[in-house]
């Protein structure tokens, strides 16, 4: 009892420890060195940073002052929590050099931490919000009827001189009906599709307006959080993985396996059934448990070992626990991740494998009980437990861990910059889309005059200030908004409310002017901010349909269209924003297009979401990884986007761009690579399509083959642009080459239904949806052979459809 009471207390110490170093040491100093900056500089005149500096030295001293005090006094204690405070001011100060960066103002500068204020922000990562641990609202939770929203911490920037308040934002306020304590099913999601995944884990109804339960708020907790977002990633490292494909829930891919076919057969299906693509990916890991034992064994050997191995087991029983169950309750992970999260809790893997190495000894003490010779005992516990574990493990893993040769990310970069004409300013909006742009120009010089510009930054102040210096060989850009008029807070989201007065204006004349419309809303006019029904200033614009007129001979003049392409200039671009709203990066994308007036080339990455155009999609023309804003409008029937510039990607294509060897059959391929592909058969596929409506029937065939060949279905599975492939090979007379990707498409469509008419519904299930897209494609292969006269094939496909859509029909 006492011991267990012991426990108890150390790891009580070991949380309050924790929780003090991370909410009142770390944010708590810098905190404290603001306050101070902001009483010297504001109340008694001093420079920036001087309150920063008497607050070290005073820290400093107290430090030096107090830890001699109590050795001197014998205050043990004391001095151990001021040397171990002493300690951990070190370790963090290291924090210093993102300030000492960030002051030099470098290219790439995230968040600007160059001051206290703005450092304090980096370090609390408020920029990616909070999740509410001990007490907060349900994902359903109305607003306050009394007051729906309340003040945020002041924004403080510098400004001639002091530190001023920019702004005070303000946060949501809930009805407390609404709140529980350890809320864990606490938003709808920035698509709002939490709560159907609350539904699915606990049984809630999607649309309730009930308060959920707090049984239901534990079920989420124990089977999503817990199980599905820790036990899953830890089997995965002890056990086995099924595959390397995300998954959000459901038996088909993503989850933990042994290998041992009862085991894995009762809780996911047969996995025999699997069609060949699942069962040949390269994540299919199977260790049959063995690491996992080992790792046991480990544990119980270490805890009874000795009066002294209990206190070691204790010691890694706590990192263990406080670097995986504690990470859980931690993050408070709300469903549909945009990855996978294994990467949070490997501190906790770490741990088990000390248990594991520790396994050794266990299996050795068996051995020289069972031989009872140390000669043979030794060499047979090494061997059994390497070939058990570590040899096991390299044969499973090596495939879908051997990055040798792939070089997609950086090739791939290289084609992004090398879509753009020289001087040109390119949109990104992801991370897989800017930062190996960002390498290849920091590190290897490529394209140092093309101005990558993300989207996803666009709305801090902090970034386009950056956007308005000169980086590498690129001017800055043309922004003619003052700092006063983007700062947090200001700006931040610019509403599309149609004025009635000006309706007939905005339809006689295609939309606003796009220059008088930026104009608008950059004043500060009372006129321009009140709207009838509404007390408070509102940012907007007064119609959701703007215009910008050409000046046709600066566009030829700029080398944006060729004279060949003069004709199609139009008079105006007119375009419309379909939401209620544009946010700050799109009002400085507009401020952009008005102030750039066709003299540098403006280029969206193809990985750019549709919220990302802010309605000018119809004006984009496709020349590599990247669409190039012209003023010509690009009607498309076929749910793409703008138009192609065919003898510009055609070069680009087949001639210019690396490809990061994605087809030689060692280097390992794995999702995020996949969807890259993905996105490359779409480019391949509007090229080849366009040749063909060109009359370019050899080139097409070419693009085609070369998309083949970069892209196999070895590497990358076919479908539904190979579909479409397949079609333009159709198109161009190759019905061979369309007949056999058909076929493999055929033949794997097949055999994922076969698979998926096995399984078993139940709430968390993916599968059914699959089972309908696949028998949708299945039925698109069977209308294409038919249309190309393709009987033989036709008539084969008809038949599995007619067998598949029976056993669809029974269940």
């Amino acid at each position: 009892m006492n011991r267990r009471n012991g426990v108890l207390k150390a790891l009580g110490v070991a949380l309050l420890l924790l929780g003090g170093a991370m909410y009142v040491i770390i944010p708590g100093v810098v905190k404290l060195a603001f306050v101070f900056d902001l009483f010297f500089v504001n109340v008694i005149g001093l420079p920036f940073n001087s309150g920063a500096y008497v607050f070290i030295i005073l820290l400093i001293s107290g430090l030096v002052f107090g830890i001699r005090y109590t050795i001197s006094h014998g205050k043990v204690v004391l001095n151990t929590l001021l040397t171990a405070l002493t300690v951990v001011l070190i370790g963090y100060s290291s924090y210093s050099l993102i300030m000492i960066r960030s002051a030099a103002n470098p290219g790439l500068d995230q968040n600007n931490p160059e001051d206290l204020f703005s450092l304090l922000y980096y370090l609390n990562r408020e920029q990616y919000g909070d999740n509410p641990l001990v007490y907060g609202e349900y994902f359903n939770a109305p607003y306050d009827e009394k007051e729906s929203y309340v003040d945020g911490k002041d924004v403080y920037i510098k400004k001639d001189g002091k530190y001023v308040v920019s702004y005070t934002p303000k946060k949501p306020n809930y009805s407390s009906s609404y709140k529980t304590v350890f809320p864990r099913m606490y938003t709808k999601g920035m698509t709002g599709r939490n709560p159907e995944e609350y539904a699915k884990w606990t049984g809630l109804k999607a649309d309730q307006k009930t308060k959920p339960s707090f049984v239901q708020n534990l079920d989420f907790f124990f089977s999503y959080q817990i199980n599905y977002m820790y036990i899953r990633y830890f089997m995965w490292n002890f056990s086995g993985r099924q595959s390397d494909r995300q998954s959000f829930s459901g038996v088909v891919d993503g989850n933990w396996i042994s290998g041992i076919p009862f085991v894995d057969n009762y809780r996911l299906g047969d996995q025999s059934l699997r069609p060949d693509h699942m069962t040949n990916n390269k994540g299919n890991n199977k260790y049959y448990f063995l690491p996992l034992l080992l790792g046991l064994a480990g544990l119980l050997y270490q805890y009874k070992k000795s009066t002294n191995g209990k206190k070691d087991f204790f010691v890694v029983f706590l990192l263990f626990l406080l670097t995986g169950l504690a990470i859980v309750v931690y993050l408070n992970q709300p469903p549909l991740q945009p990855r996978e999260r294994d990467y949070a809790y490997v501190g906790s893997f770490y741990a088990f494998a000390v248990w594991i190495g520790l396994g050794f000894l266990a299996v050795l003490q068996v051995s020289k009980k069972v031989l009872r010779k140390d000669k043979v005992a030794i060499p047979a516990a090494f061997t059994l437990c390497l070939l058990a574990v570590p040899a096991l493990l390299a044969q499973q893993n090596w495939d879908d861990h051997d990055r040798s040769d792939r070089y997609v990310a950086r090739d791939l970069a290289y084609d992004y910059l090398n879509s753009c004409e020289p001087n040109a300013i390119l949109f990104t909006m992801g991370d897989n889309d800017t930062f190996p742009l960002w390498y290849l120009q920091e590190v290897e010089g490529v394209r140092t005059d093309v101005r990558v510009c993300n989207l996803s930054y666009l709305s801090t102040d902090w970034y386009i200030d950056q956007m308005k210096q000169k980086n590498y060989d690129s001017d800055p850009l043309p922004i003619s908004l003052s700092q006063d008029k983007y700062l947090m807070g200001k700006r931040d989201v610019v509403y599309l409310l149609d004025d009635p007065r000006l309706k007939a204006y905005v339809e006689k004349n295609g939309g606003l002017d796009l220059k008088d419309a930026i104009e608008y809303v950059a004043s500060e006019k009372e006129s321009t901010k009140k709207i009838y029904g509404y007390d408070e200033r509102i940012d907007h614009f007064p119609a959701n349909k703007f215009r910008l007129v050409i000046d046709k001979e600066q566009v030829v003049k700029t080398n944006t269209l060729s004279e060949k392409d003069s004709a199609k200039i139009v008079n105006q671009m007119e375009w419309e924003v379909k939401t209620n709203y544009v946010d700050k990066g799109g009002l400085i994308l507009y401020d952009m297009l008005v102030q750039n007036n066709w003299k540098r080339p403006v280029y969206f990455s193809i990985t750019v979401p549709s919220s990302g155009y802010y309605g000018l999609e119809d004006y984009f023309r496709l020349e590599g990884f990247a669409y190039r804003l012209v003023p010509i409008k690009f009607e498309n029937e076929e749910m793409q986007i703008g138009g192609v510039n065919t003898d510009v990607m055609y070069t680009n294509l087949m001639n210019k761009f690396k490809w990061g060897n994605m087809n030689h059959p060692d280097v390992y391929i794995d999702e995020t690579t996949s969807r890259l592909c993905t996105n490359m058969r779409n480019n391949f596929l509007r090229l080849s399509e366009s040749l063909l409506d060109e009359g370019k029937r050899d080139s097409a065939v070419h693009v085609l083959d070369k998309c083949v060949e970069l892209v196999p279905n070895e590497k990358v599975p076919f479908d539904y642009l190979a579909i479409l492939m397949a079609q333009s090979y159709y198109r161009a007379a190759e019905d061979e080459k369309g007949n056999q990707m058909i076929q493999t498409i055929s033949d794997r469509l097949v055999q994922e239904l076969d698979y998926y008419m096995t399984l078993t519904p139940v709430s968390t299930s993916e599968f059914p949806r699959l089972k309908s897209r696949d028998l949708a494609l299945l039925q698109e292969l069977y209308r294409i052979t038919n249309q190309y006269n393709q009987k033989e094939l036709n008539r084969k496909i008809e038949l599995e459809f007619k067998r598949l859509l029976e056993s669809y029909k029974k269940g």
